[in-house]
């Protein structure tokens, strides 16, 4: 809270004759300071409240069993936290390194010591099991998430799109149509992350044209891997991937074995059923 002259002013009656000038001086001033420790309080409350809610993220977080997933405690102190986790998945979500580290590693070097191995992909796992543990009620992160798909740096975008990934349909429709727009970016990497991330994190939920729309688009990507990912999907989806059949029968002949196989089984599939 900022004080402005005329809060004082109503604290203090300025026109008052039993107050002399020293007198009104020194009210002013203890009233001021007062207002201050108040703000400086709730700064101090708000912060230690902050403080609190990462760590009980973390520790949610962090609480996995041998693969890799939250265990239900994790993921019921995660739910208690609710949407006050989503700074903090935001924070760990960001795709960059701390910004001292491009200080101290040349230092490293003079010193003979190796460079800090980075610590954005970790976090960013951490983030990634945060949001899909929240799912709708990680809505709220979208809009921070969408802005970063057009950073320069592919690694932002790319983790962007693991964690819009992991919300699922909760995103919305324009939402999902932005991530996938990114099926269009100059970076391979970045171009199969969002196969990935549509296959990977539960497409039952997505109606099967819009999985299959995701999947074809990645079927005819130049790099491998998201044309190993689009197959992977298509072969989850079953006899519904069959409106694809021209697509995955032209996949007989990738330059990829993997994908090869993959296709041949589902059309094989095709023909069981």
């Amino acid at each position: 809270m900022i004080p402005t002259a005329s809060f004082v002013g109503e604290l203090i009656p300025m026109n008052n004759p039993s107050l002399g000038p020293k007198r009104r001086k020194r009210a002013v001033i203890l009233i001021l300071l007062g207002l201050v420790v108040v703000t400086f309080t709730f700064t101090l409350v708000d912060l230690g409240r902050d403080i609190l809610t990462e760590r009980q993220v973390l520790a949610a977080l962090q609480s996995t069993n041998r693969i890799g997933e939250v265990t239900a405690e994790g993921v019921e102190i995660l739910r208690q936290v609710d949407q006050r986790a989503i700074p903090v998945l935001l924070r760990l979500s960001e795709g960059r390194d701390p910004g001292w580290y491009k200080w101290i590693n040349p230092v490293r070097k003079f010193l003979k010591k190796p460079p800090l191995g980075g610590t954005s992909w970790p976090r960013k796992e951490m983030a990634r099991r945060g949001f899909g543990i929240l799912r709708e009620r990680a809505a709220p992160a979208v809009p921070r998430l969408l802005g970063r798909l057009s950073d320069s740096d592919r690694d932002v975008r790319r983790i962007s799109v693991h964690m819009l990934g992991a919300i699922g349909p909760s995103i919305g429709a324009q939402a999902f149509q932005q991530m996938t727009n990114c099926l269009s970016d100059p970076d391979q990497e970045v171009r199969n992350d969002v196969v990935w991330a549509v296959q990977f994190h539960r497409p039952e939920e997505y109606p099967a044209e819009t999985l299959l729309s995701v999947y074809l688009r990645g079927l005819q990507d130049a790099y491998p891997v998201a044309r190993q990912n689009a197959m992977i999907g298509l072969t989850r989806m079953g006899k519904a991937a069959a409106p694809g059949r021209r697509e995955i029968e032209k996949a007989l002949n990738d330059t990829d074995s993997g994908v090869q196989s993959m296709a041949q089984r589902l059309l094989d599939q095709f023909e069981m059923e």
